[in-house]
């Protein structure tokens, strides 16, 4: 299994992601900071994913890619453009409501990029995974049930560790 990495690239105004290898928890933080500070400065105009070289995304990640289609549709009123050619991760996608807030293309984004690999300071693991995982609770009824548990769970340690 090859460890997971997350890219950006920006083009006229246009903002790219690249996500690459297994795409896990343990390595979300990084993208997780890295769109935080994207939403607050709001410097560009579009977002695109690319998912072409991911092989394995976890729940976590898949609420981090939701809170960033959110943002999208808020800040832009149209889908997220996501781009994978593994049918495996397109059918991830269809499988857990994405559909609804993305507009999955299976395809390559065939584009001269200049990537840079995201490096960002760690966060709270905790905290990160709760905000994921209630976002892609939202998706859709499915999903709701799925994690409804999980969420509940890890809001009342997070809560009990903040007591103490």
């Amino acid at each position: 299994m090859s460890s997971g990495k997350y890219f950006f690239a920006e083009k006229d105004g246009v903002c790219f992601f690249k996500l690459d290898g297994d795409l896990k928890y343990t390595e979300s933080s990084k993208m997780d900071n890295f769109l935080k500070n994207i939403y607050e400065e709001n410097e560009f105009s579009n977002f695109k994913l690319d998912l072409s070289h991911a092989n394995y995304l976890d729940s976590t990640v898949l609420g981090i890619i939701a809170n960033l289609s959110a943002f999208v549709i808020d800040s832009f009123s149209h889908k997220l453009d996501l781009y994978s050619d593994n049918p495996d991760i397109v059918s991830l996608l269809t499988n857990s409501g994405f559909e609804e807030v993305c507009s999955i293309h299976c395809e390559l984004l065939n584009l001269d990029l200049d990537y840079k690999e995201i490096e960002s300071e760690e966060t709270d693991l905790g905290q990160m995974m709760l905000d994921a995982h209630k976002k892609l609770a939202e998706l859709d009824v499915d999903n709701r049930e799925k994690y409804n548990n999980f969420v509940n769970i890890l809001s009342s340690q997070i809560s009990g560790n903040s007591s103490k």
